[in-house]
């Protein structure tokens, strides 16, 4: 077993640097997959760390990326990196990608594999100028407008769309985007080095000059009349339209979130048949359809902070053609009230969404109370009396009651159903802790 001071010298011969590499270390998942990646590195070569920084740095970025569920494909992934066949970033994410959507085929397709990742495409100096060019075109108006102050991620962004230049190498595309916009716009000029005006600042002699014309109001007088977002405001009755939807749209649509029937792209989520099976007959009853709940306590009036709940649960839904429930957790009564559920409802409309079914988590408590009996009869569920504190963590202590025998737990739970709201208790389903509040 090799010791720390070994560890911490390989991975500093990798090129980390020595907080870099003590950090490693502590993180047991990615220091186990990085010597393993080593291991078959060091078969191929026969030297404890490859000679090529690149090559050290696509293992790094590999093992950093690398999920439960992949990590048995580390052979296979380093003899292509090995043999520089998966030579990028993007060659490495389309490789994962493609291994966790195949995790349960008895065998797998190489040259399918291989055509996801894009090996055997080479994108040449020639290919990338063309590209690029291509690209200054397309956005040539903007780029003259606004000169260096064009975002060029845009840029970047349009070139990777096209055929075969997501496996172009980065660096040399935005050198050679470098390039192209300098022969187009010139050298900067004392102009484009200025810092940019905001709108207020701008419209500032415009707003004076108006100001001079118009009869000035005192500053009471000046009230926003605001309509649903998206739908404009009034000030003083001159409208002024926003796109606030589509602002957040555009955010939306960058989300990382996963497809619906790509769960199992997630850490930690099951790969089984029967898991997969499952799925599946979730994606048939749902239509591969994007479903979003937003969930708001009826205890009170809805603040700042739930809009931005509102605005991700809906409004990701909506830019996915899909649909979102509002469901009131309505668990506490002593706290709810009938005006809490109508303001957050109007809440929710105010901000321009409507919701595709409005429920209640008390719709379902006979529902939950059957399946914990069943749980409780199959022994997947035992009644525990230990406190939150005790069990609270990712790796609590067995609970003391685990073997209570079925009978004794039935009886139990119907206990604690009964007397709600005298007692604190816990029930554990299989290995997991869930709280009930009674």
């Amino acid at each position: 077993m090799s010791t720390k001071d070994e560890v911490l010298s390989l991975f500093k011969q990798l090129g980390m640097s020595d907080a870099k590499a003590t950090e490693t270390i502590k993180n047991v998942t990615l220091s186990q997959n990085l010597r393993r990646c080593l291991e078959v590195s060091s078969k191929v070569t026969g030297k404890a760390v490859p000679e090529d920084a690149k090559v050290s740095k696509l293992i790094i970025l590999l093992a950093s990326k690398l999920k439960p569920s992949t990590e048995n494909f580390i052979p296979l992934l380093m003899g292509y990196v090995m043999k520089c066949e998966i030579d990028s970033e993007s060659r490495v994410n389309a490789s994962l990608k493609y291994l966790l959507e195949h995790l349960n085929d008895e065998t797998m397709n190489t040259d399918e594999f291989e055509k996801c990742c894009g090996i055997g495409i080479n994108v040449s100096a020639e290919d990338i100028e063309s590209a690029v060019s291509g690209a200054i075109g397309h956005f040539k108006e903007e780029l003259l407008e606004k000169r260096y102050r064009f975002n060029t991620g845009c840029l970047m962004e349009h070139i990777r769309c096209l055929p075969n230049m997501l496996w172009a190498d980065g660096s040399a595309i935005k050198n050679e985007v470098d390039i192209q916009q300098r022969v187009l716009l010139g050298p900067k000029t004392n102009d484009d080095l200025k810092p940019m005006e905001s709108g207020k600042n701008s419209n500032k002699g415009k707003n004076k000059s108006k100001e001079s014309k118009v009869e000035k109001k005192s500053k009471t007088s000046v009230v926003s009349e605001f309509d649903a977002p998206g739908s404009g405001y009034t000030i003083n009755g001159v409208a002024e339209p926003t796109d606030s939807f589509e602002k957040i749209a555009i955010l939306l649509r960058k989300l990382p979130f996963h497809k619906p029937g790509e769960n199992f792209t997630m850490d930690g989520y099951p790969t089984s048949p029967l898991a997969m099976k499952l799925l599946e007959k979730h994606l048939s009853r749902t239509n591969k359809m994007v479903r979003t709940r937003f969930p708001p306590e009826p205890n009170g009036i809805l603040h700042i902070g739930h809009a931005k709940a509102i605005n991700i649960n809906f409004g990701y839904a909506k830019v996915n053609d899909g649909i979102c429930f509002l469901r009131y957790d309505d668990t506490n009564p002593e706290k709810e009230e009938e005006r809490f559920f109508k303001s957050i409802f109007e809440m929710v409309t105010w901000l321009g969404y409507k919701p595709y079914k409005v429920t209640h988590a008390s719709d379902y408590f006979d529902e939950l109370y059957e399946w914990a009996l069943v749980l409780i009869r199959k022994g997947l569920a035992y009644v525990c009396h230990q406190r939150a504190d005790e069990i609270k963590g990712f790796n609590p202590p067995p609970s003391p009651w685990r073997e209570r025998p079925m009978p004794e737990n039935f009886q139990l739970f119907q206990v604690l159903i009964k007397f709600a709201g005298r007692f604190y208790y816990s029930i554990h389903l299989s290995d997991l802790a869930c709280f009930l509040r009674t």
